[in-house]
């Protein structure tokens, strides 16, 4: 059994325990209405792709990459490099232990070249933190001594100056085999490599 109530401008139907107006169901005798609406469900449904794509940027930044090897390499090919392994950034720059990681022998540890890295290539690190690097410092490039046997007192500290070597005190230590005045023994001597600004020291003949 049925019964039809006619409002201002409304139908209200009830059927057993249920009634509808205009069609629409609002449960049991002027209860609120059942059925959801759209405006309560969209909000939900947006926000799904918003933690989806969170989680893949988490992901993302967790992944394991391959480190490549930066020995020897500008600073400027080390972050480019670094970028076309998948790091997230240019490499970190400091001191690299000489128990970790891996390094260039002094000789060709030179200014603004990568002399050290951590890890080393072909290990993995995190595609945000990637790997260490160390660069090689002005102060401590290896520098070849010049040959200064020969020359007078004043060639001598012009060449040790312009070779990014210290003058030292001269002394006449051999003042019988040499010409008064020149360069007759060397210390460092030439052809050896030693850390820039080292003292070079020189035995002249006696004057």
């Amino acid at each position: 059994m049925s019964r039809t109530v006619v409002l201002v401008s409304s139908t209200l139907v009830c059927a057993s325990v249920a009634c509808t107006v205009n069609g629409r169901a609002i449960g049991p005798r002027f209860g609120a209405a059942t059925a959801a609406t759209p405006s309560a469900v969209a909000p939900a449904a947006a926000a799904a792709p918003a933690a989806s794509s969170r989680a893949s940027d988490d992901d993302d930044d967790n992944k394991m990459l391959v480190v490549p090897n930066l020995l020897g390499m500008s600073l400027a090919d080390a972050n480019q490099a670094v970028r076309a392994a998948g790091f997230a950034g240019d490499p970190a720059q400091g001191a690299v232990s000489p128990s970790l990681g891996a390094h260039l022998d002094d000789k060709d540890c030179l200014p603004g070249i990568v002399c050290g890295q951590d890890p080393p290539a072909g290990r993995k690190s995190g595609r945000r933190t990637g790997p260490a690097i160390e660069i090689g410092d002005a102060d401590q490039a290896m520098v070849v001594v010049p040959n200064l046997v020969g020359m007078t007192e004043d060639d001598a500290d012009l060449a040790v100056l312009r070779a990014g070597f210290k003058q030292g005190p001269g002394s006449n230590t051999f003042p019988r085999l040499c010409a008064p005045g020149r360069v007759c023994a060397q210390r460092p001597a030439a052809g050896e490599r030693v850390k820039r600004y080292t003292i070079i020291s020189l035995d002249l003949g006696a004057p």
